[in-house]
């Protein structure tokens, strides 16, 4: 006698059904889509980050700016309160008159008188620690600070 039985094949190796492809295929769809999407808010929002961070960052550079170039201005300002004292600079061009190397015989008393005045502007200017008096040539003529010379 022959058996009619009907062998079962197990389910991973049947081949798939109608319903199953078109269920794997609309899954599918759906995972592609919803990748695409946030994939594409992803590139969105980082562009966007992006920007603002950069225009952030100009704000505060061009604030930055603004605030250095007030404060050289204002420097330049008391520098020239300073220099404009007329005492001051007389005393500067009698300290330069004589020959590089031979100073003018009352040299001495000349940085004495230019140094008192240099203490009185930095007193009555706030903001500085020492002033300094050079000539064209870059030499010391008076300051400030004792250590200078």
């Amino acid at each position: 006698m022959v058996s009619t039985r009907k062998v079962r094949m197990p389910v991973w190796d049947a081949p798939f059904t109608l319903r199953s492809k078109l269920t794997l295929f609309v899954v599918s769809v759906i995972l592609l889509a919803a990748t695409l999407v946030g994939w594409m808010g992803y590139l969105f929002a980082r562009q966007t980050l992006r920007e603002q961070i950069e225009q952030r960052l100009r704000i505060v550079a061009a604030d930055r700016r603004d605030m250095l170039l007030t404060y050289v201005q204002q420097q330049h300002e008391r520098v020239g309160l300073v220099a404009s004292r007329t005492q001051l600079r007389r005393i500067a061009g009698q300290l330069q008159s004589g020959e590089p190397g031979d100073p003018p015989p009352d040299a001495d008393q000349l940085r004495a008188d230019a140094e008192d005045i240099l203490r009185d502007a930095r007193n009555s200017t706030s903001g500085f620690l020492d002033i300094a008096l050079f000539d064209e040539t870059g030499n010391l003529l008076a300051a400030t600070h004792a250590d200078a010379f």
